[in-house]
């Protein structure tokens, strides 16, 4: 089972990185077709092949079986003759070639025949017809050499070399397949790279896999409905809006054992959605007839409800704990859902939280609804998350796939629990998943 599972990690990396996989393939594929069919030059052989036998002076002669051994040997000799200096040099002087004699000797091959006393040469050129010039000349100054040395004839010639006008190289069709696969290794490797050194949170598998954080729900995106996701509140019914349903009844589940009534919402980082999350999820309980629920924005900073929701700011949390400006004339209703704004932007965000103002109104509204949601600034930015986690029952993470490096939520992580913060879970914001299978 795990090395199914490797596999399909494997196809789902590669799958992830296709463009990046596909193109460097392409680019493989069409500079060797470019190089092979347009810049390498041609190369085309020649062969001839010749017989080494004991003098041929009379045909109608039988040869022995000692003496075929004798010539096998001989050929063996010979071919290694033929590639001598003394040769060579011959041959090119007799075609005036411009080429050196390491450049001839290069491009010859010699081979004796096994069990035979025949030795064939070949000859390799980027011009047909000078292949089979050279070849058709070596065997004749070969001839002559061997006569001179040995005062015989014990050569013969039996196949004269001609035009071949199909190149042996460049192996255009062989060569673009070993490109093929060379470029998919290299893609493959190139992609398993950028994905190790890829730390981003990119689905719910990588939240169970590195993070070690229970997963609450996820709220998909898709190209779709990119705009709905990260812009405004849910209005229609659809995928998302039964996600944010199966986090409501998820969360829920959390007061079986104990209670759980006042939530922080935060983030690692800015721009994972949180705000845009804890107003959803506030709106979907709100829409329960039995449940009475407050959202309260504490991310004095940045703050976004009041823009989420086009309500005022004029007046809000700060309002009321600096100012002693009572609750009622805070409280915004939006369809059925209680809201305070952030208010007034105070110049020390994380006293304020951190005062007992701050503790006791909480102490005070915790009984007056089931569910009290609370919107805090990121917890890698600012201290002011860390002190609302000392005051509230539980504490939501949003991770933003794409968003978010693993170990910035790793760290926020171990912030939370170095203050003993109830963690709940997580939500995995804008996972982009298929469509059609959105539920979770």
């Amino acid at each position: 089972m795990k090395e199914k599972l490797d596999f399909i990690e494997v196809l789902k990396i590669i799958n992830k990185r296709k463009i990046i996989v596909i193109s460097i393939l392409s680019i493989f594929i069409i500079v060797t077709a470019i190089f092979n069919f347009y810049i390498i030059e041609p190369t085309y052989v020649a062969d001839t092949t010749i017989i080494v036998s004991k003098s041929v002076t009379n045909t109608n002669d039988t040869i022995s079986s000692e003496e075929l051994s004798v010539t096998k040997n001989l050929a063996i000799t010979y071919a290694n003759i033929i590639k001598s200096r003394a040769v060579l040099e011959k041959v090119i002087n007799s075609m005036n070639l411009e080429n050196s004699y390491e450049e001839v000797y290069s491009s010859i091959n010699v081979q004796s025949i096994e069990d035979t006393q025949i030795i064939k040469i070949s000859v390799q050129n980027k011009s047909p017809e000078i292949a089979r010039d050279i070849a058709n000349s070596i065997p004749e100054i070969f001839k002559e050499e061997v006569k001179r040395l040995t005062n015989t004839n014990k050569v013969e010639i039996i196949d004269k070399a001609i035009v071949n006008e199909k190149p042996i190289k460049p192996r255009k069709l062989i060569n673009i397949a070993i490109a093929s696969i060379i470029g998919i290794l290299i893609s493959i490797a190139f992609a398993f790279i950028l994905d190790y050194l890829d730390s981003k949170i990119k689905n719910k598998g990588d939240v169970e896999k590195y993070l070690d954080l229970p997963i609450i729900g996820g709220i998909p995106m898709d190209k779709m409905l990119k705009k709905e996701v990260t812009n405004t509140l849910i209005s229609n019914e659809g995928p998302i809006l039964e996600a944010y349903r199966s986090i409501r009844t998820n969360i829920e589940f959390f007061n079986i054992d104990k209670t759980i009534k006042v939530i922080m919402v935060t983030s690692s980082q800015p721009g994972e959605g949180k705000s845009t999350f804890i107003s959803n999820i506030s709106k979907v309980f709100a829409t329960l007839d039995d449940k009475k629920i407050l959202l309260i924005d504490c991310d004095f900073r940045r703050p976004k409800i009041h823009k989420i929701f086009k309500i005022s700011n004029t007046q809000g949390l700060t309002n009321i704990l600096v100012k002693n400006i009572h609750i009622s004339e805070c409280i915004n209703t939006v369809s059925g859902l209680n809201i305070i704004t952030s208010g007034t932007k105070p110049i020390n965000p994380s006293d304020i939280l951190a005062s007992k103002k701050m503790i006791n109104f909480i102490k005070q509204i915790r009984n007056e609804y089931d569910y009290i949601f609370i919107d805090s600034p990121p917890v890698n930015i600012v201290s002011d998350s860390e002190v609302l986690s000392r005051i509230v029952d539980g504490v939501i993470v949003v991770i933003g796939c794409n968003e978010v490096d693993r170990n910035s939520v790793k760290q926020c992580k171990e912030k939370l629990n170095n203050l003993n913060a109830n963690i709940l879970g997580c939500i995995v914001n804008k996972e982009n998943i298929k469509k059609g299978n959105y539920y979770y």
